[in-house]
């Protein structure tokens, strides 16, 4: 029955106090605050006769405050709370009005007023709460009567949680893109659903050959209703790739992923056979060698107007391109050209009014990630640079000062500061920063100072290893073990690489690569020439283990040939994407890795000059003398986990 057929009046205010309870866990629903009247032993509620008097009696309320506690919107909550005239032998008490105020607070039920309450009559109010949006309510009921007391209040309370949120749907759940030439791309739509509520999507990853487009973030999924996305399958070498995208939201269900398959098939015209080379940079000109060969003679030389100094070298298969920044590594005089892998002409060379040092594209050609340059210590910029004409685009701002490695991997940039004290990650889809590990150590005193060197990721982004500059004499060299999951950073003792002499490198473990299978990790000293191999397998993770040393047949630590600036051979490591080879920057020296123990199998006379050297491998439609079709290069320069 509607409390206005009871004749009970009462009212709620539109301009409620809210004040702090305890933080929402849940979205409030309304909470109903029903006032039932109950009959007390002794005898029915009479409605109030004309001129009754309560000749000093007072009205007893069973409470001073109403707490409902924590309430979900969409829903309610009552509470009770009983009125009566406990005077013996007493008058007679008459309540006339009352009054609710307070959003989401409503008397529900009661007897119709004015009504009467005879000495040991008793009556029960229920209040409702019923919230409508999420956050802290209070509210007041007040009581009007001829008692003594003739106005009795009731404070109000409780907590609206939002809404537990919905679930989000993602199709189709399996996408198989069938044979896709290397080389070629195809793409296919999918759609995002929302249940009952609207449900926000912060970000995705995808795995290396597959890119996500077509979504901004955060992006909103309206409740009931599908926005869509599109897909691209870009293989870059031959054989089966499975992969997955995985959309993190505040849906119950997140994150949810769409399960990806295809082949990489062999481009037409040339047989099924895949040339592997190992393209060399010097400050002026390209030097390529056989993988297959391990010939010390190069099969094409091409000369480049990088005399300025070569920084860093990527290409990308859907592109058919190479990238290769030269200049300076500071404020301003950067330069990046594009080689046009199928002719080795220069398809674009452009200047910056940064600075350049070593930048990564993402696999599906979309962008390059340029830092701005280790003598930029003031700086913690990434330039985001367009592939096809070099162009800035866009940039990511950190606090990873002294931009100077990077790597690109599943939809994240990893970035190395010179002089970071920090290892730091952005996302490809706004620029974000994301990840920032805990603060690095650097104790001095002989052993590692403030600065990310060379680093490496394993494939499922749990774990990143990283060199840590080392100034002379540096007896007490680190290697340092970030756990992506929390930020948590330790550090393992490398063997001491003390140099009391000449010229000494910045720091003596400028290189370090991870085997495609995620089972070793490769450590170079440049100091002591050799290469160490640790275990990271297993439970070995986040703590490696020393289980082998490389020695070196030619010598790091000299100064490079026809070099520009920065000409000291520091080092530098990187693996053949079959995981057999590990190429030696600064030395020349080819690592047989499936040897046991490793061991050295051939010399690149031009890689002991730089340390400026990638994979590309070509299939036989065009003569390497000519050109090259590629059918798998590295788009980082860093050797990264890919089992």
């Amino acid at each position: 029955m509607p409390l206005s057929s009871l004749g009970i009046r009462h009212s709620v205010s539109e301009n409620a106090i809210v004040s702090g309870h305890r933080p929402a866990q849940y979205l409030l629903g309304p909470l109903i605050l029903t006032t039932a009247l109950l009959i007390g032993c002794g005898g029915g509620v009479a409605a109030a006769p004309k001129g009754t008097s309560s000749a000093g009696a007072t009205l007893a309320v069973g409470a001073n405050s109403l707490n409902f506690g924590s309430v979900s919107v969409a829903s309610s909550k009552t509470n009770s709370l009983v009125l009566s005239n406990g005077a013996s032998g007493g008058s007679s008490i008459t309540v006339t009005q009352s009054n609710v105020t307070g959003t989401g607070f409503s008397l529900s039920s009661g007897p119709a007023v004015p009504f009467v309450l005879a000495p040991g009559q008793s009556a029960t109010l229920v209040v409702s709460f019923a919230p409508t949006a999420a956050g802290s309510a209070s509210g007041t009921l007040s009581i009007i009567s001829d008692a003594a007391n003739s106005t009795a209040t009731v404070s109000l309370s409780g907590t609206a949680l939002a809404p537990a949120p919905g679930q989000l749907a993602v199709a189709p759940a399996t996408v198989n893109f069938g044979s896709i030439t290397v080389g070629s791309s195809k793409s296919q739509t999918g759609t995002l659903t929302a249940s009952s509520t609207d449900i926000t999507v912060t970000s995705a990853a995808s795995t290396q050959g597959y890119s996500l487009s077509g979504i901004a973030f955060p992006a909103t999924v309206p409740a009931n209703q599908s926005i869509s996305f599109t897909v691209t399958f870009a293989p870059q070498t031959v054989g089966t790739s499975s992969g997955n995208i995985s959309f993190v939201s505040n849906a119950s269900n997140s994150p949810n992923t769409e399960t990806l398959a295809g082949t990489g098939a062999q481009s037409g015209g040339g047989g099924g056979s895949v040339n592997r080379y190992e393209f060399v940079f010097t400050d002026g000109t390209l030097y390529i060698y056989s993988i297959d060969t391990l010939s010390s003679t190069p099969v094409k030389t091409v000369s480049l107007p990088t005399t300025a100094g070569t920084r860093g070298s990527v290409a990308c298969v859907g592109s058919k391109a190479i990238y290769v920044s030269f200049g300076l590594d500071g404020a301003t005089g950067g330069h990046m050209l594009a080689i046009d892998l199928t002719n080795f002409s220069i398809k674009w060379n452009k200047s910056y009014s940064h600075g350049i040092d070593s930048q990564s594209i993402a696999p599906d050609c979309s962008k390059i990630y340029m830092p701005d340059g280790e003598s930029a210590s003031g700086s913690g910029i990434w330039h985001v640079v367009d592939p096809s004409n070099g162009n800035d685009i866009g940039s990511i701002t950190s606090s990873s000062f002294g931009p100077h490695n990077t790597i690109v991997h599943n939809g994240h940039v990893y970035l190395g500061g010179r002089q970071a004290s920090v290892f730091q990650a952005a996302r490809t889809s706004d620029n974000s920063i994301y990840f920032t590990s805990n603060s690095i150590p650097a104790p001095g005193n002989g052993g590692a100072g403030k600065g990310v060197r060379p680093f490496t990721i394993n494939s499922e982004e749990t774990a990143a290893y990283l060199t840590q500059t080392c100034p002379a004499p540096c007896s007490k060299p680190v290697l340092d073990v970030v756990n992506l999951t929390n930020g948590s950073v330790s550090q393992k003792a490398l063997p001491s690489a003390a140099c009391t002499s000449g010229s000494c490198p910045s720091t003596p473990n400028h290189g370090i690569a991870m085997s495609p299978d995620e089972q070793k990790l490769y450590v170079i000293d440049a100091i002591n020439n050799v290469v160490y191999v640790f275990n990271i397998a297993g439970a070995n993770l986040y703590a490696p283990q020393l289980v082998d040393t490389v020695h070196l047949m030619h010598n790091l630590g000299g100064h490079e040939a026809v070099c520009a600036y920065d000409c000291l051979g520091d080092g530098w490591l990187h693996i053949s994407h079959d995981g057999k080879y590990l190429f030696v920057g600064d030395s020349g020296d080819v690592v047989d890795l499936s040897s046991s123990p490793p061991q050295v199998v051939a010399y690149f006379p031009q890689m002991h000059q730089t340390r400026k050297e990638i994979e590309i491998d070509c299939d036989n439609s065009i003569a390497i003398s000519t050109g090259c079709n590629p059918v798998f290069a590295m788009n980082n320069r860093s050797s990264i986990g890919n089992p």
